[in-house]
This record gives C-alpha cells, structure tokens and sequence, in this order.
C-alpha cells in the first residue's frame, strides 16, 4: 500500500517561492552583474483564435492581487517561520537539480525576501471594466528595491497562469452582449431581458474549481444568470457590491436523472411538476429525455390550460441536436434541392438524408427496404422548429417593433454545444421568421468558456526595460521567424492613453522612467505590500455597460 505523506490529510498549499516553472528558479544568476531592476509588460498580442473578440475587458487583476500578492505570500510566507521556508525550498531544489548537498543551493535572495516582510513589486494596470484593442499592454510589473530584481519575472508564470482565463472568459461574454444586445434593438421594445439571456452552464467542464469560479467571474461582468454558484461567492469575496443590485441568479430547473426517473410518460412527469412542485414561479424543464417533439405536440398542448393559468414561467430546455433547426427550425436553403423525383432518389439512395426540398417543398425521405418515399413535411415540427412550435401553442403579442414575443407562461433556453456562431445564426434565424431576439435565452457551457486557451487571444508577459549600474535600457522581443510579428513585443518603458480621435485606448511604448506619464491610464494596484484603487463589483459592471 502506498504510504501517505504526512500532510497529505491536509491542503496541499505550495511552497510560495516554487510558483513557477523551473527556468525561473534559474533566471537570477543569468541576469547581467549589475541589474537593478527589471520591469515588464502583460499584453494580449492576437485574436487570430478568437476573432469575435475585438477588444479585451480589463478584467481579474484584484481578485489576482488578493489571493496571491497579499494573502498567499502573508500566509504562506511572510507568516511561516523563515528557516521553515528555507529548508522546504532548500530541499526541493538540491533534489530537483540534483545537485551534491544544501549548501550548493542559492537561497540567500528567498532568506532576504521573507525579512523584508513583503513584496517590493509595484504593478499597474488597466482600470478593470475597460475595454482595451489587442496588442495594448493591459498591466505592468517592476521590482521597487534593487536587490529584487530577480522577482518581477519570476512572477510571470503565476500572472500568466491566473489572468488569462478571467480576462478572456470577460472578453467571451461582453463580445455575446453585444451580439444580443444588437439584435434586442433590432426585434425587441426593450432590454430588459439581456442580463439573463446568457446563462452560464460551464462550472462542469471547467478544469478545476478555480478555473469555473475566475471563469465565471468573467460571465458575471456581463450578465446575471449563472450556475456557477462559486462565481458569485468568490465576486463577494474579492470585490463585494456597494448596493443591493442582483449579482446573480438561477432558477428551478430538471436534469435528466430527474425525468427518467419518473419513467417514459412524460405527461405525467410536466404535469406533475408545474401542479404539484412548482405550481407558480418559473422552472426549466429538459424535455427531451425521450421524445422532444411528442412533448411540444402533444404534452404540451394537453397542458396548455394550466400552463396558461400558472403564476409564473414554463421553461422548455431542449439539450440535443443542431440547435439553430431544433429552435428555429429547417432552413429550405440548406436543403439538397431537386425538380423531379429521379434525380431525388439517386440522391439519397447514395447519401440518406432526412430532408429534402422536392419542387419547391420540404418532404422527409422515407428509407424501405426496396424503395425510398417521400412524405410532405412542411407541418412536422421538426421543421418549424420549438420557438415557432410554442408560438402556434400558446400565442403572444406583436411588440412595437413588429415582431412575435411568445405568452409570458412559456419561454425556451438552449444550452448544449453553444457557440458564439450558433448564438449569432439562432438569432438571426428567428428575426427571419418575425420572432423577437427575447424569445430565446442561451445556456452557455463549454463550447463557450472552455474551449480556450492562452493563446486564444496571445496574452504573454514580456520583460521591455531593465535598469543597470544605474542605465536604463530598452529591451524588446522580434523574432525574424515570427513571420506575422505575433509575438514582437513592446520596446522600453509603456502607457496607455486614450485616443480622442479613435475613441479607444492605445499603448504607446519606447518610454523611460523619466518619460511623462501624467496622461497613463494604467494605475498602481499594488505597492511593497499593499493594495490601492480597489472597487466594487458593480462600479466595474457600469464601466462596462458604457461599451454597450
């Protein structure tokens, strides 16, 4: 049996001084003799993997400050018994390196650091809410006393690893606001629905309960409604809310385990949750456990009366096929196309589709073992898809803008493989067919939030400008093999400034710490231990808005 360690019973809280990649416990010693400080840059260099997203919100760099600058370094460091922290580091390293004995170990800068009692870094950055273009520097990092200037990249591994998921999954969920928000102007009389039409699903396929929670921080930038309990939690946390405004929220909601249980007569299963569990408010049922089309045309029209009685909103989840044809629909256009029945039985005897359009109508193809039919479909709902479906079933009202807005009983949320495209084609498709953007609310899941990575929108932390023997010098990244100068970096000292005739932030670089930076718009947000400028959650949320 494997033994144990003896604090495995415990969190494993890594050693402060060892949250980096190996090379930097190396970079110290390789520095020129004279260096006195090091000063780098955090900037997204390229949206080539994630093109909808045009600019980067400026979001993470407090929750960042406080869980690691301040407490993990005061509790895991500054609070521990020095020789403690200098015996675990001492060994680990004699050990990875495989060098001969601890005294071949350089631990004099961690020994000086931890009596020091903080970390004497400065970092500034954008002020979070605001949204930035790609290749404009979002933060800064530079030690303050001389004989740290071994920290400020050290640090880059930690920023990195920390600050890209937070400030992309920001990014991901303000560029889907703005999808809808377009759209609600198009086909709805208001917006009041667009906080609570993106609905976070992802805390599940997330990599870690870190990752779901700094992810879905991000989400609640832009919108209320989430799943991701831990996200409002850690908001609370790490940036409060100075008022009673609504951070986030849920509502009741079936999974499939629920359905099946009740086994397959799934009239019984909705009839007994709208009248006996939920017979008011709203609740989200997943209906297609078995036979989704049965239950929007049969299970739901014989429960129209009541559904149109309750005080409150039946929720219709569908959580399979292609949900642009399951909400909206067959498209006809997307159809194989034919004039005559020859032609459309050589078609699909070779490659069976479910559909085709046969001289101007949809007929579904009908496989026998000797001979293919076709059955005109053009009343099936399959092809009218759900939202049109609820619409002959329960009505509504034409809003100002001339477009249908269901009955308040029923609505929809779709929330199985949704992607920005997906989300822009469903509303598309449904303004097509005269129905308001509002009828439709988005679970967003993986395919959103998870499937990214930091070079999703090319963010790198790179070391522009060094002081030594008291000169100040320039650096800056250009790889002549880097043919589309994704990864040249910025040149010296930097600022972000606000472009009157642009109308955004732009990054000017080639500055020395003699420069004017009267107009940077980057902010210190810590100092030698201490944090400034901290806000609210809401106060970043109107920053925000503005961009809308």
């Amino acid at each position: 049996m494997m033994k144990l360690h003896q604090n495995a019973s415990h969190a494993f809280q890594p050693n402060a001084m060892l949250l980096c990649d190996f090379y930097k416990i190396s970079h110290k010693a390789q520095y020129p003799q004279g260096t006195e400080v090091i000063y780098s840059v955090l900037t997204p260099r390229s949206h080539q993997y994630l093109p909808y997203v045009e600019n980067v919100v400026s979001f993470g760099f407090q929750a960042l400050i406080m869980e690691y600058f301040i407490h993990y370094f005061n509790t895991h460091f500054f609070s521990r018994k020095e020789e403690d922290v200098l015996q675990e580091y001492t060994q680990f390293i004699q050990a990875t390196f495989n060098l001969e004995n601890e005294s071949a170990v350089d631990n004099a800068h961690i020994r000086a650091l931890h009596q020091l009692g903080y970390l004497p870094l400065e970092i500034k950055a954008m002020p979070e809410g605001e949204i930035v273009p790609i290749k404009v520097p979002l933060m800064t990092i530079e030690n303050t006393q001389k004989a740290f200037f071994w920290l400020t990249n050290y640090f880059e591994t930690l920023i990195s690893c920390q600050m890209w998921l937070p400030l992309t999954s920001a990014s991901v969920a303000h560029a889907f606001k703005k999808t809808l928000a377009k759209y609600g102007r198009e086909t709805c009389d208001n917006l009041d629905h667009l906080p609570f039409q993106s609905h976070d699903f992802s805390m599940r396929s997330m990599s870690s309960l870190e990752s779901a929670y700094l992810s879905g921080m991000g989400h609640l930038l832009s919108f209320v409604g989430t799943d991701t309990i831990p996200a409002i939690q850690a908001v609370q946390h790490y940036y409060g809310i100075d008022d009673n405004s609504l951070l986030g929220c849920s509502i009741p909601a079936t999974e499939h385990s629920v359905m099946s249980a009740h086994g397959m007569n799934e009239l019984e299963t909705f009839r007994y949750l709208i009248e006996e569990v939920y017979p008011r408010g709203m609740v989200s049922i997943v209906s297609d456990t078995y036979d989704f089309w049965q239950n929007i045309t049969h299970v739901l029209p014989t429960l129209k009366t009541r559904i149109l009685q309750r005080d409150g909103k039946l929720i219709i989840r569908p959580d399979s096929g292609d949900p642009v044809e399951i909400l909206c629909g067959i498209n006809p256009d997307n159809l194989p196309q034919f004039e005559n029945v020859a032609l459309a039985e050589a078609y699909c005897q070779a490659n069976k589709p479910s559909y085709i359009l046969l001289q101007q109508d949809i007929y579904e193809v009908i496989y026998h073992p000797s001979e293919i039919t076709f059955n005109l479909a053009k009343d099936k709902p399959e092809i009218k898809g759900l939202i049109p479906c609820l619409w002959d079933i329960f009505g509504g009202e034409l809003n100002q803008q001339g477009y249908k807005v269901l009955d308040r009983h029923i609505g929809a949320i779709y929330g199985d493989s949704i992607s920005y495209d997906k989300m822009h084609r469903i509303l598309q498709a449904l303004k097509e067919k005269g129905f308001a953007s509002s009828n439709i609310v988005f679970g967003v899941g993986s395919l959103t939030y998870q499937y990214h990575t930091r070079d999703s929108l090319g963010f790198a932390v790179k070391c522009t400008s060094t002081i030594r023997h008291g000169v100040e010098y320039q650096l800056f990244k250009d790889p002549k093999t880097d043919k589309n100068a994704l990864k040249k970096s910025q040149k010296g000292r930097v600022k972000v400034v606000f472009d009157e005739a642009s109308q955004q932030y732009r990054g000017v670089d080639g500055l020395t710490r003699h420069s004017d930076f009267s107009d940077d718009v980057l902010r210190t947000i810590f100092k030698d231990g201490r944090v400034y400028h901290q806000e609210s959650f809401n106060l970043i949320r109107q920053r925000l808005s503005r961009y809308l």
